[in-house]
């Protein structure tokens, strides 16, 4: 990418302590937990040239030129047609998120749940949150099982972190392929799991253009060149059977990935 050769600093650490420190001319901040971040990227704001919002939104302006993220509400209807489809469009679902007021995944949450209601014969349990760890997703799994012996579908693991414990739940109780599962971000586990059959679906974004756009954006920015107030990049529905498509490459997630030309 040509802003790699631009002589201006562009800070992608989202720690607003971390950006004072090395002066940048402008940061990229994501706002995972807006209402506790919101004060501190504003007050960032004050001093750097340029910020530009990525992946999470702010609760309200925090002096962003822009903000390029997913459109987290069309991946929670999408997500919610996918699993009712699945179900065939009847019987019990889950869904667990990992916190209130996470952002894209607050978004995104209420757009599934939202969706789903739509579905007069899915009855959606009331949301769990399982904190993005493994173990508690697992145990909410075991519990609803428990209850809902015949569960037909979740969404687990909003937060893309989480969902594999949950899957190891409905495997070890010999619940796959009975329970239709779907999760966020394509993560190497939600992949594995894809490919063995232990979920049907992941919805995930588009990686190269979420962090690639955030990029130059910045660069964009600190040449005063205007910008919308927000950019929304588009995701796949990732599945067993089109995971090699190399239209979906960008959205699976990898230890170190290239970042587009442009």
């Amino acid at each position: 990418m040509r802003a790699r050769s631009m002589r201006r600093s562009v800070a992608t650490n989202a720690s607003t302590s971390a950006a004072g420190a090395s002066h940048p001319d402008a940061a990229l901040f994501s706002a995972v937990n807006g209402p506790a971040e919101q004060s501190a990227i504003v007050g960032a704001s004050k001093k750097l040239k340029v910020i530009v919002g990525f992946d999470s939104p702010c609760v309200s302006a925090c002096g962003e030129k822009t903000y390029i993220g997913s459109n987290a509400a069309a991946e929670g209807t999408t997500t919610a047609d996918v699993l009712a489809k699945l179900v065939n469009y009847k019987g019990t679902v889950l869904e667990t998120d990992a916190a209130p007021s996470f952002g894209t995944l607050e978004i995104n949450m209420r757009a599934f749940r939202k969706e789903m209601a739509k579905y007069k014969n899915i009855t959606l349990l009331p949301l769990q949150y399982d904190g993005g760890d493994t173990s508690k997703d697992a145990s909410i799994v075991r519990a609803t099982l428990a209850r809902y012996p015949n569960l037909a579908g979740a969404y687990l693991g909003t937060s893309g972190l989480g969902g594999e414990g949950g899957v190891s739940a409905l495997r070890a109780a010999g619940k796959i392929p009975q329970v239709k599962v779907v999760t966020l971000d394509g993560l190497p586990a939600a992949i594995s799991d894809l490919k063995n059959g232990y979920q049907e679906a992941n919805i995930s974004v588009k990686l190269e253009d979420l962090g690639g756009g955030a990029v130059k954006a910045a660069v964009e920015a600190l040449k005063g060149q205007s910008l919308p107030k927000q950019i929304l990049v588009g995701y796949c529905v990732l599945t067993k059977t089109n995971l090699s498509l190399p239209q979906n490459q960008q959205c699976i997630y990898v230890k170190s990935s290239s970042v587009p030309k442009g």
